[in-house]
C-alpha cells in the first residue's frame, strides 16, 4: 500500500480521468509499522485529490488479521460495488461543478501558462479545452 499514492499520484498528471479507487490491504503485525503505514496512506490520498480536484477513493482495507481482511475483499462483504458508486458519484459531481457540458471537453487545472484570449495577444486561437490555474 505504501507505493500506492505515488501511483495515484502518475494516473493524475495527464488529467484525463473522472476519478481514481485506490485498492490495497494493510494487515496488521506484530510491529508499529502498520499504523505509519495506514497514516501516510491515507494523508498522501487525501492531499492528491485536494491539489488535483479529482476525487480519489479510498479503497484501501485496513485489517487486523488476514482472515478479516478475505471477509472484507470477498463475497457479501466486499466494498468493491461501494467504492465504484462513490468514484462514479464523485466524478459527476466535479463535471458539475466545473461547469462541464455533456460532450465538453475535460478542464485541465494546473500552473502556469493561462492566457485568457491568446488570439487578442497574437497567440493561437484560443483551444475549446479550458485552462483553470495560475500564470
Amino acid at each position: 500500500s505504501w507505493e500506492i499514492p505515488k501511483a495515484a499520484r502518475y494516473i493524475t498528471v495527464t488529467q484525463k480521468l473522472d476519478a481514481i479507487v485506490c485498492l490495497g490491504v494493510l494487515v496488521k503485525g506484530e510491529t508499529n509499522h502498520y499504523e505509519y503505514i495506514c497514516d501516510a496512506v491515507s494523508k498522501a490520498l487525501m492531499n492528491l485529490q485536494i491539489n488535483t480536484a479529482i476525487p480519489i477513493v479510498f479503497g484501501i482495507l485496513t485489517c487486523q488479521t488476514q482472515e478479516q481482511a478475505d471477509a472484507r475483499a470477498k463475497g457479501n462483504k466486499s466494498h468493491a460495488a461501494d467504492w465504484a458508486r462513490s468514484a462514479v458519484e464523485m466524478a459527476m459531481l466535479r463535471a458539475s461543478q466545473m461547469g462541464k457540458a455533456e460532450g465538453e471537453q475535460k478542464t485541465k487545472i494546473g500552473f502556469g501558462g493561462f492566457v485568457e484570449n491568446p488570439a487578442k495577444e497574437g497567440g493561437p486561437a484560443a483551444p475549446k479545452e479550458r485552462k483553470i490555474g495560475f500564470n
